[in-house]
């Protein structure tokens, strides 16, 4: 029997915590919420309905916009953490747009 990986293993609690967020929604306590917003920001899949980086509902507002205020597109890519790069791609897909390339 094989042991699971630690990448697997993390992609699995993003998946679980997807499918919590789904049925339960966004918790209250906005520390809380933007915990989850920034642990499910790691997911490739997940497309978000709250910045990941703030909190703030992304209804009504310019996605593309928001994270260039953000992460303004004249960043280095390694100016910007993983966690961060993790955010912007997920604010990105929201807006149904690729992130930017960044040298």
């Amino acid at each position: 029997m094989a042991f699971p990986s630690t990448a697997a293993l993390t992609k699995q609690a993003i998946q679980d915590t997807v499918d919590l967020v789904a049925v339960d929604g966004l918790p209250e306590d906005p520390v809380e919420r933007l915990n989850i917003l920034r642990f499910l920001a790691k997911s490739d899949t997940w497309v978000p309905t709250h910045c990941p980086e703030t909190g703030v509902p992304l209804e009504g507002l310019d996605i593309v916009a928001l994270a260039d205020s953000l992460w303004p597109s004249g960043l280095p890519y390694g100016s910007l953490s993983a966690d961060a790069r993790d955010r912007e791609a997920a604010l990105f897909r929201a807006a149904g747009r690729p992130a930017p390339h960044r040298r």
